[in-house]
């Protein structure tokens, strides 16, 4: 949800005598899987962290997992319900949707259908990448893949984390896409959140990442809104991501699998 909270030591000086053939050849190598259906939120979460920790074993390449939610608030390690408009035992009735912290950083925000979740569990020191400029990273894929679209209007706004649509006067600023991750033994979870094709009156029961002064916005609001010809597909973005994922990192020895959130359970299984 735009913060920069984290666990680890990402920041730390390279461990001395960590095996340049090493980086070398995990560097260059992902494994991209794309979920075809909606992923609950808990059990998402929990395979995200046994990747992250077979990860750092070093047992296998880098990951990334591209799918949608089943709808969820989500909130971030410090647990703050400040944000929710009503009290949290209200929240839930009125919303008819869970409410689930998790250990990324940010604030209280929405994922479901129509919001891509991209979630890369990334080795920091074989992609020899450090904190501050990851976040750029997963900020300049989302720019991109918003600019396929024809929305060269997305981008930063100076003093906030994710992406945006620059506010006119008098109208506040709208975010498009979050940023949350957690870092263990140099490894990285979570990733970035983009509205898509999501449904945003979900939003209106929210203060979305404690921002007061901002609204939450998708791709395809913001396409109608000025009247693109681009069709706005989940697809496209999906496709957008992976590649330009690729190209950021430096993964050329790509492999990609589609996959059923119980093939993906299974996966994740078969390493234990």
């Amino acid at each position: 949800c735009g913060g920069e909270d984290h666990k680890g030591t990402c920041e730390q000086k390279v461990p001395v005598g960590y095996l340049s053939t090493r980086i070398l050849q995990m560097k260059a190598a992902v494994k991209i899987i794309r979920v075809t259906d909606e992923v609950p939120y808990a059990l998402g979460f929990n395979i995200l962290h046994r990747l992250q920790e077979i990860r750092g074993k070093n047992e296998i390449d880098d990951h990334l997992l591209l799918l949608q939610h089943q709808p969820i608030y989500t909130g971030g390690r410090r647990k703050n319900v400040s944000n929710l408009k009503y009290p949290v035992e209200e929240f839930q009735k009125m919303t008819n949707t869970p409410l689930f912290f998790a250990d990324r950083g940010g604030d209280v925000t929405y994922h479901g259908p129509g919001t891509l979740m991209c979630y890369p569990i990334i080795h920091f020191l074989d992609n020899q990448i450090r904190l501050r400029e990851y976040f750029d990273y997963l900020e300049d894929i989302m720019i991109h893949v918003a600019s396929i679209f024809g929305l060269e209007c997305i981008g930063r706004i100076e003093g906030k984390r994710g992406i945006w649509t620059k506010s006119t006067k008098g109208t506040p600023d709208k975010k498009v896409g979050s940023v949350g991750i957690s870092v263990r033994h140099w490894v990285a979870a979570h990733g970035f959140a983009l509205n898509v094709t999501t449904d945003l009156s979900y939003f209106d029961h929210i203060v979305a990442c404690g921002l007061e002064n901002a609204k939450a916005t998708s791709i395809e609001a913001e396409a109608k809104e000025r009247g693109l010809q681009e069709q706005v597909t989940m697809e496209r973005a999906v496709q957008g991501v992976s590649e330009t994922f690729c190209r950021k990192f430096h993964k050329v020895q790509v492999t990609e699998e589609t996959m059923t959130t119980e093939q993906l359970a299974n996966y994740v299984s078969s390493f234990e």
